[in-house]
């Protein structure tokens, strides 16, 4: 399948500081996965690495494995 999603990613806490602002819109390109996202916010917020380990990732309020497809209008919660 081709084509774009847009998610909204919203960080909570000391990471809404590390990313700037509490909410980002993403394009990605389908098929997108969570793990995509969490690469592409660790190679644009390098202090992001500060978090490794303690990150808690939710889609649509529900923990979620790196491994879920990501799906047009899904809202991505980072929180520590």
């Amino acid at each position: 399948m081709t084509g774009m999603i847009h998610i909204t990613l919203r960080a909570e806490g000391a990471l809404a500081n590390v990313l700037g602002k509490e909410l980002i819109e993403y394009g990605l390109a389908k098929p997108a996965y969570l793990c995509n996202l969490t690469e592409l916010i660790y190679l644009k917020y390098p202090a992001m690495a500060d978090f490794s380990g303690k990150l808690k990732i939710a889609i649509n309020g529900t923990v979620a494995p790196e491994s879920r497809e990501l799906t047009e209008g899904d809202e991505v919660t980072l929180t520590v």
